[in-house]
C-alpha cells in the first residue's frame, strides 16, 4: 500500500475520532456550565471548566509518551476492541522492544510511523487478518483453532517481519519478537498475558518467537526423551550462529554455535527450558555429537580463517567419549582442529580426568575457552589448571559496564590477567555502542552481542560471508 494512502488512512481516522472525543467532552462541559450559570453558581461553573481542562490533559498524558500512536490514531483497533470482538481464543502478539528508546531519541511520531508500517506488513502477511494495537510498541492478531497452521504461519511471519522492518526502519536498528498462546479455552485477556510472556521469553533468548508454555508443565519433561530423538532426525533441532567480531578491525572472525528447537506444537523452545531435561535424561552426548558434527559441516564452506565455538557440557568431560566424538568429526570433514573452539563453563567442577581430556584435546590443536567467566567461584583454579586459549567474559559483566565502577575494574583486571596468561579475551552480550567502545579501548580481543549481530541461521551467516568477501574485494 502506498505511503500516501497509509497517511491518508491514519489522518482520516485520527481526525474523526479526536473530533468525536473533543465534541463529547465539550458538550458535557457546556451542559454542566449552563446548569450552574442558570443556578447562579459562578464559582462552580468556573470549577467545572477547570476540571474539564485538567481531565482532558490527564487523559492525553495517560495515553503515554506515545499518545500520537494510540489505536484511535493509527487506524488499528485497540485491546478493548480485541476483547469485544473475540471473547475467547488464541492470540499472537508482536513486540518492538526498542519502542521506548525510539520515543526518547526520535519522538513518538517516528515510532508511530514504524508501528503503522509494521501493522500494514502484518495485515499483508496474515492475508488480511485484523491487526490490533495493544500499546505503543505491541500489535496482535487472533488465531484460529488450527494450531499447526497458526504455528507455520508464525514461523514464516517472524523473519519476513524482521526483513520488512529493516527495510522501513529509517536507519534505526529494530528487532521484533513474537509470542503465541493457543490455549483457546482461556479468556482473551489471559491469552494476551500469556502471549506477552512468551514474547518476552523470545526476546531474552534471542529468538524471533516462542509459544506460551507454563514453567510447571509436568507433561513436558515426561515426553522430551522421545520428542528429542525425533527432533534431531527430523530437523526441528538446528544450530543458530552468533558472529564474533575482532574488536580492532571490526571483521568477523568466527561464531558461536547455539542450539535451537522449533517444536511443532510448543513453538520455539528456549535452551534453558529443555537442556536441563536432556541432561537429566542422559541424552547430552547425543546432542553434543550433533552440535559438533553439524557445526563443523556448516563451517567447512565458510572462510577458512573463521572458527566455530561449541559448548561442552561439564558432565561429559572425563567420560572418555568426548575425545572420540571430536576427533571423528574433524577427520570425517577434514576440518582443521585450530578452527574448532570448545567452550567449558567456568562455573563447572571438573575433575582430574576431565582436565586430562581437555589437555589431550588442546594437544590436537583445538582451542579451549573458559565460558561464563565472572559468574562462578572457581575462576582461579580454572585459570590455573585448564590449558585455555580464550577467556570469555560473561554477559552479566559486560552489560553492567557503564553502571558499575567496580564492574569496570573487574573487566579491566580480567583482560590484563588473561593477556598475561597468553589468552585472548572474548566479551559476550554487548548490546550498546558504548559497551563496544569501552571493551575495544580496554584491549578486549573479540566481541559478540546483539549490537553487532543476533544469532542467525546458517543461510544468513553465508550472506554475511558474501558481504565480507565483496567488501574485501573492493578494499
Amino acid at each position: 500500500m502506498p505511503i500516501n494512502t497509509l497517511l491518508e488512512r491514519r489522518m482520516s481516522k485520527t481526525g474523526h475520532r479526536i473530533t468525536d472525543l473533543l465534541i463529547a467532552i465539550t458538550g458535557m462541559l457546556c451542559l454542566f456550565v449552563a446548569i450552574e450559570l442558570q443556578a447562579g453558581i459562578i464559582t462552580a461553573a468556573i470549577t467545572s471548566i477547570l476540571i474539564g481542562i485538567v481531565a482532558l490533559s490527564v487523559y492525553l498524558q495517560q495515553t503515554g509518551p506515545a499518545s500520537a500512536i494510540q489505536s484511535w490514531e493509527s487506524g488499528f483497533p485497540g485491546s478493548a476492541e480485541l476483547l469485544k470482538a473475540t471473547g475467547k481464543g488464541g492470540v499472537v502478539v508482536i513486540n518492538l522492544p526498542e519502542g521506548e528508546q525510539i520515543i526518547a531519541e526520535r519522538g513518538a511520531d517516528v515510532l508511530g510511523d514504524i508501528m503503522l508500517h509494521l501493522g500494514e506488513v502484518m495485515e499483508a502477511l496474515t492475508a488480511g487478518r485484523t491487526i490490533y494495537l495493544i500499546n505503543h510498541s505491541t500489535l496482535a492478531y487472533c488465531c484460529t483453532d488450527d494450531h499447526q497452521r497458526e504455528l507455520k504461519l508464525l514461523q514464516g511471519l517472524s523473519p519476513n517481519l524482521l526483513q520488512a522492518m529493516t527495510a522501513g526502519s529509517n536507519g534505526i536498528d529494530l528487532h521484533v519478537h513474537a509470542g503465541i498462546c493457543l490455549d483457546t479455552d482461556d479468556d482473551m485477556q489471559r491469552a494476551m498475558a500469556r502471549a506477552f510472556v512468551a514474547a518476552r521469553r523470545a526476546q531474552v533468548s534471542g529468538m524471533l518467537w516462542q509459544r506460551w508454555c507454563p514453567k510447571g508443565d509436568g507433561v513436558w519433561p515426561l515426553t522430551v526423551y522421545n520428542e528429542f530423538t525425533r527432533a534431531l532426525t527430523g530437523g526441528d533441532i538446528w544450530l543458530a550462529y552468533q558472529p564474533k567480531y575482532d574488536a580492532g578491525s571490526n571483521e568477523i572472525v568466527g561464531a558461536e554455535a547455539l542450539i535451537r528447537w522449533n517444536h511443532p506444537e510448543r513453538g520455539a523452545i528456549a535452551p534453558a527450558d529443555f537442556i536441563p531435561i536432556i541432561e537429566k535424561n542422559g541424552q547430552m552426548m547425543e546432542l553434543t555429537r550433533f552440535t559438533i558434527e553439524q557445526a563443523i559441516a556448516d563451517f567447512s564452506s565458510l572462510p577458512d580463517h573463521w572458527d566455530v565455538a561449541v559448548n561442552i557440557a561439564p558432565g561429559l568431560l572425563g567420560s572418555g567419549r568426548i575425545i572420540a566424538v571430536v576427533t571423528q568429526a574433524l577427520q570425517k570433514a577434514g576440518f582443521p582442529a585450530s578452527r574448532l573452539v570448545l567452550e567449558v563453563t567456568e562455573t563447572a567442577s571438573i575433575d582430574e580426568r576431565g582436565i586430562a581430556e581437555i589437555n589431550h584435546l588442546r594437544s590436537l590443536g583445538i582451542e579451549v575457552a573458559i565460558d561464563d567467566y565472572g559468574v562462578g567461584f572457581s575462576t582461579v583454579s580454572h585459570l590455573r589448571d585448564l590449558p585455555a586459549t580464550q577467556l570469555k567474559l560473561d554477559k552479566s559483566l559486560v552489560q553492567q559496564l557503564l553502571n558499575d565502577d567496580k564492574g569496570q575494574k573487574i573487566v579491566l583486571s580480567s583482560i590484563r590477567l588473561a593477556h598475561d596468561m597468553g589468552m585472548k579475551v572474548v566479551a559476550e552480550g554487548a548490546e550498546l555502542e558504548s559497551q563496544l567502545r569501552f571493551l575495544a579501548g580496554a584491549g578486549c580481543d573479540l566481541i559478540q552481542g546483539f549490537v553487532l549481530a543476533k544469532p542467525m541461521p546458517l543461510k544468513d551467516l553465508e550472506r554475511l560471508t558474501l558481504s565480507y568477501e565483496e567488501a574485501k574485494a573492493v578494499a
